[in-house]
């Protein structure tokens, strides 16, 4: 009897386990809809959501929109912490998405974008679906704070959330600022690879369409990538600004360039920003002519173009666009300058720097390196060093060991020519801090950088011996002990340097 009763209640149990089961499987999306619309959480990081004791002196109001102030009030208040106590502690029919995406800025702000991924996720257990402002918040903080760990993987998570509600909700779908603040966290993190293999998969997803800010952010990056050169001369000629693409030519572009940033260009205003961009790209790549190309264009400077530029256009011309298009147009002045060292015509060449100031143009690292090369060659150590001071002055952060080496070669000139070791201390002293201090940012250049950062520390380790050796070089007592010491580091550099070459 024992043994059926048993055999019975087994029976039963397995019976029950399997209908629970079959039932859980099985879920019907009219009798449960929110179970299939959230049932995804945004990974994130196991933190505690912050919940205080609501104070009693405030008062928690039952309308939504009255609870949203009350949540930006409290936020204003730096009260985050009680802020999200009365959220979540707050009956439902008082809240909403608003109060939610309050809360989600407000920790955004703060730097505490997990904790508004664990808001996010709380907000859907909440049964409120996010809205579009919601995404918008999140991946613009994420996109700001590049403090924040796997930038790109928990932006890419909100994206597929995203695209996830908006199959089953009409009233929230991707757009371009969705798609813009994704890329902006693709260019921060300095991943040129992602942002280009995202683009080209998001362009083929939702109903959006790309316009001048996506371009900008795309340009930038390019301006950054040695490989970003040939997408962002393509990407130009796609946006079809330079009237000199014949329809062939067009063609040929089109087949080239692959991706998706080949699709929809109608709509694209060419604002300051993008033209900043591309003028970025041609800089930093060196394609100055291209560079040239564009500014004439653009600002309505070449004759045979009969279409005429707004003057509205020309007028936003920003500082910072008209900061590059004079490094553009400073190339032309160096160019001129190489020139004139290569006819042996120094004085000319010397003479063209006060031409550029005139102009309002700023001298920049290879013009004074074209300069004090024009002055080694013409033995003028008064304008060379003149031009060095102004040098360092205008660019406290730029060690150049090219131009220290011509500087060391026109003092060595100096000391033989005038038996005057004056120059020779002066550059030593000036010299020997900042060469320490770049030694290994020196070493991790490329060979033809770190083979003069070498060259420069046997230069000075020849003016260091000659200093000390020349009985009528007039050092006391504690300058020799100085030198010696200097001399000592600068062995020792020089000695770590040939170690770092073989291995």
């Amino acid at each position: 009897m024992f043994s059926r009763t048993a055999k019975y209640f087994s029976f039963k149990k397995s019976i029950i386990k399997y209908m629970v089961t079959n039932s859980i499987l099985n879920v019907s999306p009219q009798t449960s809809p929110f179970i299939r619309s959230f049932s995804k959480t945004i990974p994130c990081c196991r933190i505690k959501i912050p919940i205080t004791n609501i104070n009693p002196e405030i008062k928690v109001p039952d309308d939504p929109y009255l609870l949203s102030k009350l949540i930006k009030k409290l936020g204003e208040q730096d009260k985050l912490e009680d802020a999200i106590s009365i959220a979540l502690n707050t009956k439902k029919s008082a809240q909403s998405e608003v109060v939610w995406n309050h809360l989600i800025d407000e920790c955004v702000k703060r730097g505490r974008i997990t904790l508004g991924i664990r808001l996010l996720n709380q907000m859907k257990k909440h049964s409120f679906v996010p809205n579009q402002q919601t995404y918008t918040i999140l991946l613009n903080g994420i996109a700001e704070n590049q403090t924040f760990e796997d930038n790109i993987t928990q932006a890419k998570h909100l994206l597929e959330d995203l695209q996830q509600i908006s199959t089953r909700h009409n009233q929230v779908k991707i757009n371009v600022i969705h798609v813009n603040c994704f890329l902006k966290v693709c260019s921060r993190s300095n991943n040129f690879e992602a942002l280009i293999e995202n683009y080209n998969e998001l362009i083929n997803k939702g109903d959006w369409e790309p316009n001048q800010e996506t371009y900008t952010i795309i340009l930038n990056s390019c301006a950054r990538h040695d490989s970003g050169y040939y997408v962002a001369l393509k990407l130009w000629d796609q946006l079809n600004i330079n009237p000199k693409n014949s329809k062939d030519k067009q063609k040929e572009i089109d087949q080239e360039l692959e991706w998706g940033l080949a699709k929809r260009f109608d709509n694209i205003i060419i604002d300051d920003n993008l033209v900043r961009s591309m003028l970025l790209v041609c800089k930093n790549h060196h394609d100055y002519q291209k560079g040239l190309e564009i500014i004439k264009y653009v600002y309505g400077l070449e004759s045979d173009v009969n279409v005429s530029k707004s003057p509205s256009f020309i007028c936003n011309l920003s500082p910072q666009t008209l900061d590059v298009i004079l490094d553009i147009y400073i190339y032309i002045f160096n160019k001129l300058i190489n020139l004139c060292n290569k006819a042996g015509e120094c004085d000319k060449a010397i003479s063209l720097k006060e031409t550029i100031q005139e102009r309002g143009l700023r001298l920049n690292i290879q013009t004074y390196d074209l300069l004090i090369t024009s002055c080694k060659i013409n033995e003028d150590w008064t304008t060379a060093k003149n031009l060095y001071i102004k040098m360092l002055h205008n660019n406290t952060k730029v060690f150049d060991p090219h131009i220290l080496n011509a500087m060391f070669e026109l003092a060595e000139i100096q000391r033989v020519k005038n038996n005057s070791l004056t120059e020779v201390k002066w550059l030593l002293n000036l010299s020997h801090e900042i060469t320490l201090q770049n030694f290994n940012t020196q070493m991790e250049n490329e060979k033809k950088k770190i083979y003069h950062y070498k060259k420069l520390l046997k230069k000075i380790k020849k003016a260091y011996t000659s200093l000390l050796k020349n009985k009528r070089s007039g050092l006391t007592i504690e300058e020799i002990k100085r030198y010696t010491n200097n001399l000592r580091e600068i062995k020792i550099k020089i000695a770590e340097a040939k170690k770092r070459s073989k291995t």
